[in-house]
């Protein structure tokens, strides 16, 4: 009993180290893997850890075997090989999060070491702007947010004060107004400072539900009507009050409606190089036109030939040369593994949030809508720092409502 209550105090830190060895250094996420593992054996040894497989987080594993089928239809194993290295975190994730110990242990601790990752980035990336200079633009985008894409980085910053917020309502230990208003109002800063247009948009989001589902329960319909009147102009002041936010939004729509009035002319006319908003519109046709032409899918690993191969068509020879991705997780899928991957990817997306909403997790149900929300920007599962971040949070959220020894974090302290 003294090993299993040992090994049960010990495991909250090992997740949480994990979690901030991947948010603050990223390139030592296979130490902290291997450091896991040993943690397991040891207490395996000591008949203090027990195998419970849960079958959702399987989902990840049946994803990744389509990308192994895929690569049978390779043209370059070299690269394929390399799609299914960056994706193993798929199958060692689950894998290990369904070694679980023997009785329950304090969730909230794993939650505080990923907060306090987030901060200590946030931090870095402060130090880094500083070292650039002192103007604006040193404090904003991938300047500030330098270890990870600034879209990544506002995913990261959103699950993490939506658990201070979560936590200081549940009553978890440790979680007091104290440490939390001062740490959410630095979030928000910090995720206004990346300058993700998509990251603040599914943030406005958020904060609507929100504000729209407490309105809701104090007034009922009248509550909601003028919620959803309010809270939308709200907004619109909101974005168009900062400068470099509103210019974004503003360059964003200027070219949705050149788009839109003539897609044909729109591709066949733009120069590079492009700002964000004309080359995400450039690739998400070229790659929409490709899977059309693949509905089955390339095969993983052969996107940048049939993707380039489109561009050109397109006229748009330069933009082929830089090999983009299609800045849209949907697409990708569609394009690498045909139909029947993304209908797997759109199922198992669809199922998860179902499986959250039913069992009122709420982190869960927000990161699941923040990976769907932020896949339609960019292809939130082709680099470490969004395959990593989703599939360890999904699994360790999961491993919480599954276990039965473990309480459920809604119950737990």
């Amino acid at each position: 009993m003294k090993n299993q209550s040992l090994i049960a105090k010990f495991h909250p830190h090992i997740l949480g180290l994990f979690s901030a060895i991947f948010v603050v250094i990223p390139l030592y996420t296979t130490m902290a893997i291997l450091a896991w593992v040993a943690y397991l054996l040891i207490g395996g040894i000591l008949k203090s850890i027990q195998f419970k497989w849960n079958w959702k987080m399987s989902l990840w594993i049946g994803l990744y075997l389509l990308y192994v089928i895929g690569s049978f239809f390779t043209d370059h194993s070299d690269i394929a090989g390399k799609y299914l290295e960056y994706k193993l975190s798929f199958v060692i994730l689950p894998i290990l999060f369904s070694f679980q110990p023997k009785i329950k242990y304090t969730s909230s601790i794993t939650f505080l070491w990923f907060i306090l990752a987030i901060t200590c980035l946030s931090l870095l990336g402060f130090y880094h702007s500083f070292l650039c200079g002192f103007s604006i633009n040193c404090f904003s985008a991938s300047i500030f947010s330098y270890v990870h894409h600034p879209t990544y980085f506002s995913a990261f910053h959103v699950l993490a004060f939506s658990i201070a917020i979560l936590g200081y309502v549940r009553k978890w230990r440790y979680f007091n107004l104290n440490w939390i208003i001062p740490f959410v109002l630095f979030s928000l800063v910090c995720q206004m400072l990346s300058l993700s247009l998509a990251g603040i948009l599914f943030l406005g989001l958020l904060f609507m539900t929100f504000f729209l589902r407490m309105l809701y329960k104090k007034w009922n319909l009248p509550g909601l009507l003028i919620g959803s009147v309010a809270f939308p102009a709200l907004f619109f002041v909101f974005v168009n009050s900062v400068p470099q936010i509103e210019s974004q939004w503003a360059v964003a729509k200027f070219y949705a409606k050149e788009y839109k009035a003539n897609p044909s002319d729109f591709i066949k006319n733009r120069q590079y190089p492009f700002s964000g908003t004309e080359a995400r519109l450039v690739m998400w046709t070229a790659a929409y036109q490709t899977f059309l032409s693949h509905p089955l899918g390339v095969g993983t690993g052969n996107v940048d030939d049939y993707l380039g191969e489109q561009l050109n068509n397109l006229n748009q020879e330069e933009l082929a040369k830089q090999n983009y991705n299609p800045h849209n997780q949907f697409l990708q899928i569609a394009i690498e593994l045909g139909i029947f991957g993304l209908l797997y990817l759109i199922v198992m997306l669809i199922y998860l949030l179902r499986y959250a909403w039913l069992k009122k997790d709420y982190l869960l149900l927000i990161l699941i809508s923040s990976l769907i929300f932020n896949s339609l920007f960019e292809s939130m599962l082709q680099r470490q720092s969004g395959i990593v971040f989703y599939v360890f949070f999904v699994c360790f959220l999961l491993s919480l409502t599954k276990n039965e020894i473990v309480q459920d974090i809604k119950t737990e302290l």
